[in-house]
This record gives C-alpha cells, sequence and structure tokens, in this order.
C-alpha cells in the first residue's frame, strides 16, 4: 500500500487556516476515496501541540512536524498570555496557513498552536468497496403495458336504478322535482362511469386504455325510432291493477303479469286509489310529460301484439281494471318495447299501463345502427389519456350543441339498444387493422388509430346490464333471444381469434336474464367466466380483479423445476417454481408429467394451501438469544421485540406482535396488502432458491466402516413412512417445508438475523417486507442441501440452508422426521466476520477423520474478500478450518463442488470453486488434520488479459481420454450484481471451459496450455416432424478440434459475431454416458416482449478426440435420437451441438420407460426437449450427485 503522501494534492501549496479548511481537507478526503479498495485515513490521524508559544513579532515564521506527513487541520490555537506578550500579540483565523507538515505564521502572531495530521509511516489499513449486489431479479424487464378495451354499455337501460326503475331522489309524479335518468348519481350509467374514473386514478401509467360504446344514430328533435331525441322520461307500470285486493308484498311468481302484484303506489289521481305492479321500467313520451292512464282497446288477446295501441287518459278512479274510472281523455297512442321492459321478460305492455313523470328530459331511441363506436382509441394511460377518457366518462348532460353524439369532449350518451353482436366485431376489426365493421362510420380509418406495443396482451371488457337486443345490421330481434344471444357468442369467438381476450361483466342484471348466458359468453371471449355485480363496490371489486389480472399475466416469471425421480412412471411429477414482479410474491405447484415428459393436470398450488391455512396452526420457527423458538412474538428476545417495534422509518408503532402475524398470514390495516383477486398471496417471490426434493433415496453409505456402515440401511428402511419432502427458500424469510404429497407445509425456518435490527436500535430486517410501498429486497435467496449423516446420535437427515444474497447466515435442521419438527430440531446457526452474502447449497460431506462436516465458500462483501472455504461441524455448528487463498481481493468464494476422488471412499478429499477473479481453487481436505489442508490455484480464466467471473459450481469428471485424470468443467460469467444487467457486461465475452487435473498442487498456466474450440455456425435450421410439419430452432454447430497429450483441455468463447452478453451461471450437467458435457448458457435480454433472459443449451464432448460426430437433440421429436435430428444447412447435413431453449438455467431429465430421454421445460406451458441418453454410471464424483 503506498504511502498517503504521495497522492495529497494540497501539500505544496500555502493557503489561511480557513482556505485550508474549506479545500485541502476536501482534496484529501477525495482522494481517500479514490485509492485502491478506499484507505481508512481516521486509524493514521494523530494530534501534535507546539512546545508553548511559537511566533514572531517582527517577522512571518514557520513551524515544521517532522512526525507528521500532513497536516490536515490546525485544532486549537491559544495567543500568548504573558502581560507584555498579550498586549502586542494579534492571532486569527487568517494568521495560519499549511503547506505539508509546516505550518506558516503571519507576523505579530505568537500562540501555542494544536495541529492534527497523518503520522509519517503509517501504514493504512484496507477498507474494500462492496460489490454492488443487485435488490431485485435482474432478470425483471419493464414489460409492455397491456391493450384494454373498455366497452361500455350506453343503451337506453343505463337511465335505470339497480332496481330496474327510473333513477332518481325523488318519486314520480305531476310535483317531482329531481335529477332522474342517466344523469343521476344513482343510475347505472353514473355508478360504470364513477368506477370508470377510478379506475383511471388506479392504473395510471400501468395500462394501455381505451373506450368503446354501442354506435347510435344520430341526434334529432323528432323520430326516436331513427334518431336520438330528447324526450321526457316517466316511470312505466306495466300491466297494473287498481284492485287493492291484488297486491301480495310476498308474491315471487315469475309470470311479470300475474294477477297478482308485488309492488304497490299511491295513484296520484285518486286519493284513495292505489297502482299495483310487478313491473316498472322507464319509459319515454314526447307529449305534455303529465301522468298518463293507459286502456288498451284491442279486443280479446290482441293487446299483446306489437305496436300495443292504447287509449290515453289523464285521470284513473276507483278500482275497477275493466276500462271504467278514466276521464280526462288525451289522444290515442302506440308504442314498441324498448332494451328495459325486454330485459325483464316484459312481452307487452298488458291491458292497462301507467306512465307518471319526472319532470325532467332524458336522451332516447328505440333504434340501433348495430355495430359499435370507438370514442377514444387505446393510448399509454398517462395524463392526457386519462383526461380524454374522463371526458367520455363525465355524468351525462343534455347541452349538446349539434348532432355530432360523438364529440371528443362530451360524455358518453346512454340511448338506443344493445347491438353486442356487431359491436364485438366492430372491437375485432379495431384490432386487426381491418375496415368490414369498423368503417367510415368512425369518423376516420383505422390506420389512424394505431394499437400500442402491448406483447400481444389484447383485452376487452364489456360492461354490461342485459343482453343483445339488434343485430349487426340494427334489426331488432324482438323475444329472439337465443337468436341474439347465438350471434353474439360467434362475434366473441371471432373475437378472441384475432387474439384478444373478452371479460364479460353483469351489473345489476335483471333477475330474468340467465346468468348463463354472460358465462357463455365469457368463455367464447377466452376468459371462461364472467363477473358478476350488483352493487358499485361489487362492480369496483370485479373490475381492479380483472385489471389485476391482466397486468399479472405479463409479470410472472418462472424459476426453477424440480423432480424427485430422473425415471417416469404413473404418478410422476414435477414442481415448478415462480415469481411474480407485480407484488413480489411467489409461486410452487406440483404438475403431473405424461409418458412424453409434458405436463399434465395441476396436483397441487402451495399458495392456495397457505391460504386455508390458519396462521395460529403453522410451524414456524427461528431462534433468539436463548436457542431456537416458535416465532410467536412472546419467544422472541428483548432486542428482537424492539426491532419488530419499529417501522422500516425507525419510528416506533409497537406494531411487533402484528408483523409476526403478518408473517403467520394474518392482515393488519397498517402493514402490506397481500389480498389479490385470485386469492391473498402468502409465499413470498421465489427467484434463486430452487427447490429441493428429499426422499428415502439411498445414498451408498453401507460402504462405511464399523457402525456407520453397518446401521445405514436399517435407518434407511426406518423412513420408508416418512413423506417425500420439498424444500425452498423465498423472499419472504423463511425456508420451506411441503409435503410433495399434497403441498401443505409442514414447517418453515426464518433465520435470526432477519429479526434483529441492521443498526442498533432499528428496525429489524424482516420489517421492510411488511411496508406498505415496498420495494424488493433478498432475504432468504439460497439454495438449500439434504442429505444423510451420521452424528452422535446416529444416522439423521439434515437440511443446510443459505440466504443467499439475503444475509450472512447458515443454518442447520434436522429434518429426519420432518412431521413432528419441533424447535428442537433446529441444530445450529453460523455466522462470521468473513461469511458475507451470496452464499448458497452448503454441501454435507464426512472427512477424513469420519467427522460430518458442512463445507461451503464464503460469498462476496466479507471481511477482507479474499476467496475462503468455510469447514463447520455439522453436528454442533463449530468452526473446523477456514481455509483462505492466497489472493487478497478476490472478493470471495462461490459454492465449492466437493469430492473423494480420487480414493472414492465416501470421505471428502477435494473441493473446487471459483471467484470473481476467474480463479478456479482446489482445495485439498485430503489430511486428517485440518491444519494440513490447503488451497492452490488450478487455473484461472482470463481473456485478453481481463478475469472471467466464476460464479457457479464446477462440474467434476473422469477424463475419457486418460484415465486417473480428472476434469474440471464450468462456465464463466455473473448474474447478480448491478452491472451485470443488460448493457452493463454484454462487451465481455465468457467461455466455457474443461481443464484437467492431473498433478495435486500444481496449476494449468492459462489458455495457452488449452485447445481452443469455436462456434463454426449459429443459425436457424428446420427439421421435419415425426408427425408431419417443420420445426425451425436457432441452433450452433462447434468445432471438434482435438485435445492432444500436451494439452490440458479445452475452452470455448460464447460468441459467435459480435458479444451478447452470454454467460454462464449454472453448474453444468453429464449427459451421454459421462462423455459429455451440459452446459447452459444464459443471455439478458431487454425486449419487453421476451422473458428477461433466454437461454443455449450446449452439448460438448468432455475429450474431443476426433470421432464423427452424432446427433444428442431430439429435434424432430420422434422419441430417438438419431441422423433423422440432422438438419440441412443448404445442401448439406449438419450434427447441432447446441440450441436456444430454456432460460439458461440447468433443468432436471427424466427418462421414460423406453429409455428416451428429456429436459424439462421451467414452464408448464412449455414443451421438453429430447437429448442423447445417458447409458450407464460413471460413479459419484461429488456430494450433490445422490
Amino acid at each position: 500500500m503506498p504511502n498517503i503522501k504521495k497522492t495529497l494534492l494540497c501539500r505544496n501549496f500555502q493557503f489561511t487556516l480557513t482556505q485550508t479548511l474549506s479545500y485541502c481537507i476536501v482534496i484529501i478526503l477525495g482522494v481517500f476515496l479514490t485509492l485502491p479498495n478506499k484507505a481508512n485515513a481516521n486509524q493514521c490521524l494523530v494530534e501534535r501541540t507546539t512546545n508553548g508559544d511559537v511566533g514572531s513579532f517582527r517577522n512571518q515564521t514557520q513551524v515544521t512536524f517532522n512526525d507528521l506527513e500532513i497536516i490536515t487541520e490546525i485544532k486549537e490555537y491559544i495567543p500568548c498570555s504573558s502581560f507584555f506578550c498579550s498586549i502586542f500579540t494579534s492571532c486569527s483565523d487568517n494568521s495560519f496557513g499549511i503547506s505539508g507538515n509546516t505550518i506558516q505564521i503571519a507576523q505579530n502572531c505568537i500562540a501555542e498552536i494544536t495541529v492534527e495530521g497523518i503520522e509519517s509511516g503509517c501504514e493504512l489499513d484496507e477498507v474494500y468497496e462492496d460489490i454492488a449486489i443487485a435488490s431485485s431479479p435482474l432478470n425483471v424487464t419493464t414489460s409492455a403495458a397491456p391493450n384494454i378495451l373498455l366497452l361500455l354499455d350506453n343503451s337506453n337501460t343505463m337511465v335505470e336504478n339497480v332496481m330496474g326503475t327510473v333513477a332518481a331522489e325523488c318519486q314520480p309524479g305531476p310535483n317531482a322535482s329531481c335529477i332522474a335518468g342517466a344523469a343521476s348519481p344513482l343510475s347505472k350509467s353514473e355508478i360504470i362511469r364513477g368506477v370508470g374514473r377510478r379506475l383511471l386514478d388506479k392504473y395510471l401509467g400501468q395500462v394501455n386504455l381505451g373506450l368503446m360504446a354501442y354506435q347510435q344514430n344520430p341526434a334529432g328533435t323528432s323520430g326516436w325510432d331513427d334518431n336520438v331525441i330528447l324526450a321526457d322520461i316517466v316511470n312505466r307500470y306495466y300491466d297494473v291493477s287498481y284492485d287493492p285486493e291484488d297486491f301480495d308484498p310476498s308474491f315471487s311468481g315469475s309470470p311479470w303479469d300475474s294477477q297478482k302484484k308485488r309492488f304497490q303506489i299511491d295513484n296520484p289521481s285518486d286519493p284513495d286509489g292505489v297502482i299495483n305492479y310487478n313491473i316498472g321500467v322507464p319509459g319515454y313520451t314526447t307529449g305534455s310529460g303529465e301522468e298518463a292512464y293507459f286502456w288498451n282497446y284491442e279486443s280479446g288477446s290482441s293487446y299483446k301484439n306489437a305496436p300495443f295501441r292504447f287509449y290515453c287518459y289523464r285521470r284513473k278512479t276507483g278500482t275497477s281494471n275493466n276500462g271504467y274510472g278514466y276521464s280526462s281523455y288525451c289522444g290515442s297512442t302506440s308504442g314498441l318495447l324498448n332494451d328495459s321492459a325486454r330485459a325483464r321478460g316484459v312481452t307487452n305492455w298488458g291491458k292497462q299501463m301507467v306512465a307518471l313523470p319526472f319532470n325532467t328530459q332524458e336522451w332516447v331511441s328505440i333504434s340501433s345502427p348495430g355495430l359499435g363506436y370507438l370514442h377514444t382509441p387505446i393510448k399509454p394511460l398517462d395524463e392526457e389519456q386519462r383526461e380524454r377518457l374522463q371526458k367520455k366518462l363525465a355524468p351525462q348532460h343534455q347541452n349538446y350543441a349539434s348532432n355530432l353524439l360523438t364529440d371528443p369532449d362530451d360524455p358518453v350518451i346512454a340511448a338506443g339498444l344493445t347491438p353486442l353482436e356487431g359491436t364485438l366485431l366492430t372491437a375485432r376489426d379495431y384490432f386487426k387493422n381491418q375496415s368490414s365493421y369498423f368503417g367510415t362510420r368512425q369518423g376516420r380509418g383505422n390506420a389512424e388509430y394505431p394499437l400500442p406495443e402491448s406483447c400481444g396482451v389484447n383485452t376487452l371488457i364489456w360492461l354490461t346490464d342485459g343482453m343483445p337486443s339488434v343485430d349487426k345490421e340494427g334489426n331488432a330481434l324482438g323475444e329472439d333471444t337465443d337468436t341474439a344471444l347465438n350471434e353474439a357468442i360467434a362475434a366473441a369467438e371471432e373475437l378472441h381469434s384475432a387474439d384478444v381476450d373478452a371479460y364479460v361483466v353483469g351489473f345489476a342484471m335483471p333477475p330474468t336474464v340467465d346468468p348463463n348466458s354472460l358465462e357463455r359468453l365469457a368463455s367464447a371471449g377466452g376468459t371462461n367466466r364472467a363477473y358478476f355485480a350488483q352493487q358499485p363496490q361489487e362492480l369496483d371489486a370485479a373490475l381492479e380483479r380483472i385489471f389485476d389480472n391482466i397486468i399479472s399475466s405479463t409479470r410472472e416469471t418462472a424459476t426453477a423445476v424440480a423432480v424427485a425421480s430422473s425415471f417416469l412412471q404413473d404418478g410422476s411429477r414435477a414442481y415448478l417454481s415462480a415469481f411474480r414482479s407485480e407484488d413480489w410474491s411467489g409461486e410452487l405447484q406440483s404438475y403431473s408429467l405424461n409418458s412424453d415428459a409434458s405436463y399434465g393436470e395441476l396436483v397441487w398450488d402451495a399458495e392456495a394451501k397457505l391460504r386455508s391455512t390458519n396462521p395460529d396452526n403453522r410451524n414456524i420457527f427461528s431462534s433468539s438469544d436463548e436457542g431456537p423458538i416458535s416465532l410467536v412474538f412472546e419467544n422472541l428476545s428483548e432486542i428482537q421485540q424492539e426491532a419488530l417495534d419499529r417501522n422500516w422509518q425507525d419510528q416506533q408503532d409497537d406494531l411487533g406482535t402484528a408483523r409476526i402475524n403478518w408473517l403467520r398470514g394474518s392482515d393488519h390495516d397498517q402493514l402490506r396488502n397481500r389480498s389479490h383477486p385470485g386469492g391473498r398471496r402468502l409465499l413470498g417471490d421465489i427467484v434463486h432458491s430452487t427447490p429441493i426434493i428429499a426422499t428415502q433415496r439411498y445414498q451408498g453409505y453401507s460402504s462405511l466402516p464399523g457402525d456407520e456402515g453397518n446401521d445405514y440401511l436399517g435407518f434407511i428402511k426406518s423412513l420408508s413412512e416418512r413423506p417425500d419432502m420439498l424444500y425452498v427458500g423465498a423472499n419472504d424469510g423463511m425456508l420451506h417445508a411441503f409435503d410433495t404429497e399434497d403441498g401443505e407445509e409442514l414447517f418453515a425456518y426464518m433465520p435470526s438475523e432477519l429479526l434483529a435490527p441492521e443498526q442498533p436500535g432499528g428496525p429489524a430486517r424482516i420489517s421492510a417486507l411488511m411496508e406498505p410501498d415496498y420495494s424488493h429486497r433478498f432475504l432468504l435467496d439460497g439454495e438449500t442441501t439434504v442429505g444423510d449423516a451420521y452424528l452422535e446420535n446416529g444416522w439423521r437427515t439434515i437440511a443446510l440452508g443459505s440466504m443467499g444474497a439475503g444475509g450472512r447466515t447458515v443454518f442447520a435442521l434436522d429434518v429426519t422426521d420432518p412431521e413432528g419438527f419441533t424447535d428442537s430440531d433446529v441444530l445450529w446457526e453460523f455466522t462470521h466476520e468473513d461469511l458475507g452474502r451470496g452464499v448458497s447449497r452448503p454441501s454435507i460431506a464426512r472427512l477424513s477423520d469420519g467427522t460430518w462436516a458442512a463445507i461451503f465458500g464464503n460469498g462476496y462483501n466479507a471481511g477482507d474478500r479474499t476467496a475462503k472455504l468455510f469447514v463447520v461441524n455439522l453436528e454442533s455448528g463449530d468452526l473446523i478450518n477456514l481455509i483462505e487463498t492466497e489472493e487478497v481481493g478476490s472478493d470471495g468464494l462461490a459454492t465449492p463442488t466437493v469430492t473423494d476422488w480420487p480414493n472414492l471412499d465416501l470421505n471428502a478429499s477435494r473441493a473446487y470453486a471459483g471467484d470473481l477473479q476467474g480463479n478456479m481453487w482446489r482445495f485439498d481436505l485430503s489430511s486428517e488434520n485440518p491444519e494440513n489442508w490447503s488451497a492452490n490455484k488450478l487455473f484461472q480464466a482470463v481473456r485478453n488479459g481481463t478475469s472471467q467471473p466464476i460464479t457457479a459450481r464446477p462440474l467434476l469428471a473422469p477424463n475419457p481420454g486418460q484415465q486417473g485424470e480428472i476434469v474440471v468443467m464450468f462456465g464463466t460469467g455473473s448474474y447478480f450484481r448491478v452491472e451485470d444487467a443488460v448493457g452493463g457486461s454484454a462487451s465481455q465475452i465468457q467461455s466455457l471451459y474443461a481443464v484437467h487435473d492431473t498433478t495435486p498442487g500444481q496449476s494449468v498456466g492459462g489458455r495457452g496450455q488449452l485447445e481452443e474450440q469455436t462456434i463454426e455456425w449459429e443459425g436457424s435450421v428446420s427439421v421435419t416432424l415425426d408427425g408431419g410439419g417443420t420445426q425451425s430452432y436457432n441452433a450452433r454447430e462447434v468445432s471438434r478440434n482435438i485435445v492432444n497429450d500436451s494439452q490440458q483441455g479445452w475452452y470455448l468463447d460464447l460468441a459467435y459475431s459480435t458479444p451478447e452478453g452470454e454467460r454462464v451461471i449454472s453448474t453444468p450437467t453429464l449427459s451421454g454416458s459421462g462423455k459429455k458435457v451440459r452446459f447452459a448458457s444464459m443471455l439478458p435480454n431487454d425486449d419487453p416482449c421476451l422473458p428477461g433472459r433466454e437461454g443455449w443449451l450446449n452439448v460438448l464432448d468432455i475429450h474431443p478426440d476426433g470421432s464423427n460426430p452424432a446427433p444428442v437433440f431430439d429435434l424432430n421429436r420422434d422419441g430417438y435420437v438419431d441422423d433423422r435430428d440432422n438438419p440441412m444447412k443448404g445442401d448439406d447435413t449438419i450434427v447441432i451441438d447446441s440450441v436456444a431453449w430454456g432460460d439458461g438455467t440447468q433443468a432436471p431429465s427424466v427418462s421414460n420407460a423406453e429409455g428416451q430421454q428429456s429436459i424439462l421445460s421451467n414452464d408448464p406451458a412449455g414443451e421438453p426437449l429430447g437429448i442423447v441418453p445417458d447409458r450407464g454410471s460413471i460413479g459419484r464424483l461429488s456430494w450433490e450427485e445422490r
């Protein structure tokens, strides 16, 4: 470390004290920040005081502090105090200057001076700058917003309230005076618009939104069968009775025109009379607006035939229903049914009808052109689009200045019939950019309404209170409701065939409408269910549920898949994990596997299981100062309780108990809301923690000496009733243990680190998770290892958990009996000053002296940033040894692979692991004395002078070309640092390596000792499928250069023409009888329409020897890997070595009874990829091979 004086910039200048403090110190601090690995100057700061007074009355003087490298500050000066001196001396802040380790003192200043400075020769300790570990998954991209078209019902029925009569806050009659109809706050129209306006605020910036409604005839002054006109709105009561004996409030019969009537109102023209009715709906009149009593003058049953002919009177008295009591004749009239009447099953006006006015006007039409009208094209819901939509969703009014009922500055009006078929076809044409139904009646051509990019997520939401009443040509359908429905269903199917999902919402539907009708429409539209609401709050909830479903469909990311067995048989299952970035929740599901390795039915969903579990009954454990505990507030230590009683703003709110209950699954109004339309989301996001399946599988330990080997088979037999378990960490801070049979959570464990404050007296780390405005943090993101071990009380099954980027703790649990797990089964938690973040998947291994141990790397951002290997006693959690590598600042050790090679005696002899500087370290653990263990470098991955980070475990295999040699295979690349995101490291080329480990303790000098392989060709190929048709793949052809005896392996750079940021972040696997290695490589992707990363699967020879290449992928999907899988490139047949597939993580492979082997997709909708089968075993080389 260079002495600090070599980098200071202000030492050769002279300043006053004030200038020095304001400039020189700033320079010094700035230099400290730019020193390699940061220098901690405080340890070298010392104070020095002059030996009494210094200075002169006659001259400027200077004082040098020889034991200081530089003076950083004048701490204090005390002017001389003797009588004579005090009279003539004059000292101020401006009397001093600093130059290096010397003070200049102005004339007439004499004082004793204390300074602070850097001591000469002081060597500064290094304080290392942290690696910037990303706080959220890097593969989460900003997805394109979905396109949503709101289809608003603007038919005549929107003037109704939820009960079906005219919406108004007063009763109809000659003296009525209130807002009535669609403008009333009680109307369906205004309720729907109000909900729509709230949606604009809630989903601002999250969606692309537009508005369509039913097309209407132009506004006019007369003729409501061809125009939209203003008319007096009335409440019309059909088939009334004036006889009090006909009133029965308990009547619930289905005929609308029954003699018995359920409702009764006073008769305005007869103080002693009443009007009884079953159906009351809005009506319209262009007459005087007075009350009217109608009597049908048709004979017999002819009054049931449209048009309905009536005599009109202004008064009706008495109780007769036979034409008596009418007076004040007002003419004859005829009319037709409107949508309100049809919706309630009314087939005619009845023999007697009453119309009572509200003394206000409303828009009305009893016709429709038959199509839809695009009021507001779909655009991103920004402030401008919100303003456009707010204008159209404003309360209805009647002051239109022209016939343009579609004026963008005026609200949509409610008038006319319900042309659902034609409107859905109009929407179809809009989304498909066609004009057959969209047409010129939209005012402009379709090309003027380009849709925003939505990555194919196009949806329509139909808000309605009734069924269709006209066809696409505008012809009224009358009572032919079946035809109307079937035509609308066919139109919904056409809309869905245009890749548009149609949601259906029924609001305040008349009781005569069959809910199944809307269900059929929703099914035809591709959404499978309709939503129903009767009250405004129910409508609000239904629409939020739909919006959330649409948005969440673009924000779910699959992460991993696991299987309990690699052999397919009846009952085989796969277990898939995922996360949702919209609310940082997780998903874990079990699917059945078909014989071809495709996914079958969903068996269980862990999140649904958690929702059905009483929070008080969940078995959640942690640790406090006094040891393992059940996670309830009362069991926590005082420090933990105080930390949990503080929110993330470091304010005491005494919600500690509520926070613990929230973690168990309860809700609290001051903590983060986990509700969702599909159910409460109680599982945290699962990102890097691959699910681990623990079975009763035999692990070969019966060959161990003594009681260990003798007892092992009996131990395995004793586990026959133990359920197979799935262990997975989630960023809710817990390691979850699920029964693989039914998905029930048997227990969970939270490391105590998360319950402690990050800073003394501050909030607990886990409290951030419960903040209403939570931003993602990794909490428990490491992988788990489960294995058998022989401890003091015999054979046990142990789970080793790690926190990944979420923390600095490794913990051990005894999971021999997961159904009876208690706090006593928590064995230990391990922390250490040299243990950093990013530790994942510790190994369980037996050491040469018979001790069982946990072995893991030290991760990142720990201690002096040296790569170190921890070996910890598995039973006690005590440190056995910490093996340090030779390079300080190598940024920590990644996950190691532990092996018993070359002895193959089940005792760990070596471990291999990489670091961020590209070093592949080899640790010798073969001695029974831990003090003799050592570390040396096998190889350093460097390309063109730039080191290549190694972050994934290496794969070990015997060298097929040389007996007694082991090949260490690994890829380079990193994908957990902020700099690893798209654009951050794309220019750096990463590589695949296969390095021979021949002589213990010796290193492979570099790439010069390896054979170079290259990507010879990359492009698109097609093969003929077994069942007909073709399938295209992006594929590669890789060189097969022979590795000769003088070379120590090979490497392959992951670039064809230009660097794209391809890298390896997962462990390779063996393929093809141990002669091939399967690397999964990944490329970050910022395309909003694609997953955040995409992958390549590369199957290469471990030891290229010049033999003829053979196909390795079942590209034609016939179940076999043979020459028919070789595609054509021009006129030549080629053998493919790599295909674009997956997301760059290793997925398990399974084999069926015919020996056909396939790699599973991590997407339940994805297809497996057939590969060359593994034929035979090469023996176990590491404890990860179970």
